[in-house]
Parts: C-alpha cells; structure tokens; sequence
C-alpha cells in the first residue's frame, strides 16, 4: 500500500501536474525512487505518444534536468525509466544544449556507468543509444571524451541478451569511430593553421588503444555471421537487409580502421597473433564497407615482403581482393585523391563505400605484388581485365588509377603476362618487350 501512497494516479494523465509533481515532491529515499520511477515512466509514456507538441511542453516545464538527476542518483528502475524518457528528446535543440551545458556532464557520466551494467541490458541498450545520438552532432561529440574508457569496456558481444549486446556494440563502436574521426580531422586543421592542439600526452585515441581497443574489435570480428538470405520473390528492389552480426563487424572494422594513423595501434595490431587471420576473413563479409574497412586495415598492417606472403597465404584473401575490383561505384560519386588505408567520414561525400572499397583492394594488391606467388595467383584470378577496366573508367580515383598503373606496369615486367595484358587492352607503355638485337 506504501507505493499507492507515494504516486498520486490522478497526477497521472496531465503532462502540467505530472512535470509539477515530479519536480516538487518531498518523500524518504525509499518512496522517492519509486516515485522518481513512475513519474519518468509516465513522462516517457506521453513522450512517445503525444507527439512533438506534448515533448516541447515538457522541456518549458523544465522536466528535462530532473530526468537526468533522477537517471544518475534513482535505482535501476528510475534510470531505465528515465533514459527511456530522454530516448525522444535527442533529436532537440533543447537536448543538444542540454549537453553542452553542466548537466551534460552529468548525463554522460551516467550513461557511461549504465553502458558497463551488464545485469540491465536494457538500459545497456538505451545508453548507448543516447550516446550514439551524442555523437552523431559534431558540436556534442567532444563531450564525451571523458567515458572513452567505458566506451572500450562496452565493446564486446556476451552475456544474456544476444540481441541487445550486439546492437550496444554496434553503436557503441560508432560512437568510438565518430570520436577518433573528430580528433584526427582537429589535429589535421591544427596543423593546418599553425595553431596549438594541446599536450601531446592527452590523445584519445592513443587512450583507446592503450585500454585494449584493437584485441576488443579483433574478438567481435569471432561472432559467427549467419549465411545470407536469398532475396524473396516479388520482394521491393532495394539494398539487401544487413544482419546484427554482420552490422557489429562493420561497426568494429570501422573504429580499428579509424585508429590506424596512430603508430601505437599498428604497432598493437601486429603483435596480436591471428589478428591478420580475423581482418583476412573479414573480406569475405557480405557488407562493401566490412570488405573496405578490412582490406585498409590489412593496408596499413603490411609493411614488408613477410606481411604480404602471410596475407598471400589465407585462403580466398587474393581471390576476394580480386573481386572487390570489380565493385560497381554509386553514380555521380568518385572517389578523391586517395591515401595509404583510406578511411570514409561521414560528411565526405566524395567518398563511398564503394570507392574505399576499390581504393583499399587496389591499394593492398599492390603490396603484395611483391611476392611472386601472390602475383601468380592475382592473374589466375583474372586481375587484369579488372585493373585494365578501372584504369580506363571514367569515374575511378586518382588513387585507384595510380594503383591500377603500377600494379599492371609489375605485370608487364614478366613476358609471361604480355598476351594477357594484350588481350585485355592494356596502354603498351605498361608492357615491356625486350629489344630487338642489334644489327651487325
């Protein structure tokens, strides 16, 4: 009979007297979490099904801070119950100043603590919800450098509730992804103008490589990925559905992908056994960004002529490398000038998936050219109607034309392949003959 005391039911159905209860009630701790609890469950309720107008009365009313309080100092149900609510306001000016202000602070703190509560999964997944909306606004993403280290933490497929775990991994792994991004192009712009970009020591991307970032991306890269469905009759044309498990390793690839400028994480990745096993593997995820994200990872990874005979060595990996030549661009997009282990942004829209894809397979062939049985295999696998097709495209980069030239111009080196080459309609400065002997 205690709670039905505590919460008032009438207060209930009136978003005024619910928001001008749950800010003035005086009750004992016990009776304040629960009434805490039911407010910010009713709070939520109206939020969702009353539309834009009832979620602007609630912010003049002034409920959104007090949902913060009630999610950082409430019990489990109170912060479920809360996040749930703040779930429909993320989209608002108000929240974006929310953020910016003292209470974001607050905010973030707690949803870095709800993000490692493996025994609510469901405020897991709220969580990190908010924290990938956060992230999505360039003018909030900094502030959530301060719970990078829960970040990592949350990045790993286990526990109870599969579904939530991935899909908590997932956004949590974009939200790493948007905030390596950030600080790489303010760095970049830094040393641009000439200006100052603080202590060499305070990196948050050094951050996440030093709380283990690279082995905790390498172990989502294990979860088992389901075969894909083949595509119904009288189904609508469209892209193809992408599964949780193959959205988690995207998600993963893309974040040890975005971290690759820093030297210490390459250096993090060559010393973990097997780690070019997993990103060799990782090209045969149905997903063009998965197969991108992997072939520039295994880019920035080889360095020598060991690396690119290990990589020659796993099965299928020349063989995908060579078919990812053959992915088609998204017309009236190409793909600008490239460099070593490209990485996409969101906002740079000269680059898509597609030709990251092209740039990074055309990029690591290239590496591994340097080793004879890896090129043997290349030309079995029919690369150079391939090369010879981007090399003429009208759309393809000035980096996948620089690879396309060098790769067929080793080729052209081995009268072996000069009929070939030939046949495909390869420039005949790309094709060495030898010279015709000297007349006596």
């Amino acid at each position: 009979m205690v709670r039905e005391q505590a919460f008032p039911v009438e207060t209930a159905n009136s978003v005024p007297a619910l928001v001008e209860f749950f800010l003035d009630h005086n009750l004992g701790k016990a009776r304040t979490d629960y009434v805490k609890s039911e407010c910010a469950y009713h709070l939520w309720r109206h939020a969702c099904t009353g539309g834009k107008s009832t979620r602007s009365e609630i912010v003049k009313l002034g409920a959104l801070q007090k949902l913060v309080e009630t999610a950082d100092k409430g019990d489990k149900q109170s912060c479920y119950h809360a996040l749930g609510c703040l779930t429909q306001f993320v989209e608002t000016e108000d929240f974006k100043t929310l953020i910016m202000a003292y209470t974001g602070a607050k905010l973030i703190r707690c949803l870095g603590d709800g993000l490692v509560s493996v025994n609510h999964p469901r405020t897991q997944a709220q969580a990190s919800q908010i924290l990938f909306s956060i992230a999505e606004n360039p003018e909030t993403t900094a502030r959530l450098l301060p719970v990078v280290n829960k970040l990592v933490e949350a990045v790993h497929v286990s526990g109870t509730s599969w579904v939530k775990q991935v899909q908590v991994c997932t956004q949590v792994c974009q939200v790493l992804t948007k905030i390596s991004n950030l600080e790489q192009e303010l760095s970049q712009s830094t040393l641009t103008t000439g200006g100052y970009s603080g202590s060499k020591k305070s990196s948050a991307r050094r951050d996440m490589v030093s709380l283990g970032i690279v082995t905790n991306c390498l172990e989502v890269l294990k979860v088992p990925t389901p075969p894909a469905k083949p595509k119904e009759e009288g189904a609508p044309d469209g892209p193809p559905q992408v599964s949780p498990e193959v959205a988690v390793k995207v998600a993963a690839l893309a974040t040890l992908h975005s971290l690759l400028d820093e030297p210490t994480c390459v250096d993090e990745l060559r010393k973990i056994k097997g780690s070019l096993s997993r990103l060799s593997g990782a090209l045969s995820i149905d997903s063009v960004d998965a197969k991108a994200h992997a072939a520039g990872c295994m880019l920035c990874f080889c360095e020598n002529k060991q690396h690119a005979t290990e990589i020659g060595l796993y099965r299928g990996a020349v063989r995908e490398l060579v078919g990812m030549l053959s992915t088609q661009q998204e017309k009236g997009k190409k793909g600008k000038k490239g460099k070593k282990g490209k990485k996409g942004k969101k906002g740079d829209e000269a680059v898509s998936g597609a030709a990251l894809c092209l740039e990074n397979a055309a990029g690591l062939l290239l590496q591994l050219t340097v080793c004879e049985r890896n090129v043997s295999e290349m030309v079995k696998e029919g690369c150079i109607p391939l090369l010879v097709g981007l090399l003429k495209a009208k759309g393809s980069s000035l980096a996948v034309v620089q690879y396309s030239t060098c790769i067929l111009a080793s080729l052209g080196l081995d009268e072996r392949h000069h009929a070939q080459l030939l046949e495909a309609g390869s420039p005949p400065y790309l094709i060495k003959t030898s010279a015709p002997p000297e007349e006596d």
